[in-house]
């Protein structure tokens, strides 16, 4: 296939145009006045058996560079069985950020990612799992001015024996930039006059 001048020319700049989006600077965090004590609890909930557990450590580290970034001084929440039972019991985000909220009283702003992580069927030799995510933050004096986001990230890996652990580990860089972007939202309007 020959290409006339004009498409030659028109792939050219196409292929300049999308390279050079690849370019754009980040735009920098909004950082708080002043070093502010954040509880930051990651729930994974792997809804094939409904068990509650920590996030790897990788997600836990990203999230935790992110609040940092900001000014922010995150004090991460475990996730050991009393917990897991207490969130268990809590099903619904209002009432986990509440109990969080009433257990981190130093905190003064509270960040919540819940993960559900399921397998969703074999793609092309891939095992396809979808990773739903709500991010919740808020002051921990006013809930009433949390900011959400909730969004999916599709999940292919490899191997039949990763499970949800690795499919969230393999969703971190996209909930990092989302809850960056919560972040920014939250620590922006705290920060208006």
């Amino acid at each position: 296939m020959v290409l006339t001048r004009r498409q030659t020319l028109g792939a050219l700049l196409a292929a300049s145009i999308v390279g050079l989006t690849g370019c754009l600077p980040k735009s920098a965090p909004v950082r708080a006045a002043n070093a502010t004590p954040t509880a930051l609890c990651v729930v994974l909930t792997k809804v094939n058996d409904g068990v509650l557990t920590s996030a790897p450590e990788s997600l836990n580290k990203g999230l935790q560079d992110e609040l940092i970034a900001r000014n922010l001084t995150p004090s991460l929440v475990a996730i050991d069985a009393a917990a897991a039972e207490a969130l268990r019991a809590r099903r619904a985000t209002p009432q986990r950020v509440e109990w969080l909220s009433a257990g981190q009283a130093d905190a003064a702003l509270i960040v919540l990612v819940e993960a559900q992580v399921e397998y969703y069927t074999q793609i092309s030799g891939r095992f396809r799992w979808t990773v739903d995510v709500r991010v919740t933050a808020t002051p921990a004096s006013d809930l009433s001015q949390a900011v959400q986001s909730e969004f999916s990230v599709p999940v292919a890996l490899q191997y039949q024996h990763e499970r949800e652990e690795v499919a969230l580990e393999e969703a971190g860089p996209v909930i990092e930039r989302q809850v960056a972007s919560v972040l920014d939202q939250l620590v922006g309007g705290l920060s208006a006059p």
